[in-house]
């Protein structure tokens, strides 16, 4: 569990900020990111076909107009009359109450001692806090001894649900393949991380 640790919560960052506003900030952490994991994750391999998307993603986040980026960002994870394509949130994909799985996720994240900023204005089950979420606890196991169990469960709990149906949605919804192929990237990064649980 310990092999890579480093490797694997730069992962989990890349993947975060895939699915955040495509702003100046968020181009330049996904580039920073692969930049890093180009030189980390050479004999990590599990994450080489991971690595090889995610550079193919960065080709394509450079060559695709800007503006064409974020609207189509806004109109799968934002709005899309009459409805948003495809919701970056848990609910969705686990056909749960919207109330019951914010509430259990602001309890678990309390019961860690960890809080969302005060600068996200989402909603607590969308993918990139969940992904956070699971990067932090990634960080807490290595570095502070974390229960190995809380580490297994919040994976199973918040990451695993989202393999195939989110990105089936992105594949189907995304003009541009862009999103699509971080939906695949995402599918990905849940089967190396499950594998390596």
């Amino acid at each position: 569990m310990n092999k890579h640790i480093y490797e694997r919560i730069l992962v989990c960052r890349a993947v975060k900020n895939l699915f955040l506003y495509p702003d100046n900030t968020q181009i330049s952490n996904i580039h920073n990111i692969i930049n890093e994991l180009n030189h980390r994750i050479r004999d990590l391999n599990l994450y080489e076909e991971l690595l090889r998307l995610m550079n193919e993603l960065r080709m394509m986040i450079d060559s695709i107009d800007r503006e064409l980026l974020i609207s189509t960002y806004t109109s799968l994870f934002i709005t899309n009359f009459p409805k948003t394509l495809c919701p970056p949130y848990l609910h969705i994909y686990t056909d749960s109450d919207v109330i019951k799985i914010q509430y259990d996720i602001m309890k678990t994240l309390n019961s860690l001692g960890l809080f969302v900023d005060k600068e996200f204005k989402d909603l607590p089950d969308h993918i990139s806090l969940l992904i956070e979420l699971y990067e932090a606890i990634l960080y807490g196991y290595y570095n502070y001894k974390l229960d190995y169990n809380i580490v297994k469960y919040i994976f199973e709990k918040y990451i695993l649900p989202w393999r195939g149906r989110f990105s089936r949605c992105l594949s189907r919804e995304d003009e541009t393949k862009v999103y699509s192929l971080g939906g695949e990237i995402l599918d990905l990064f849940i089967e190396a991380e499950e594998s390596l649980l």
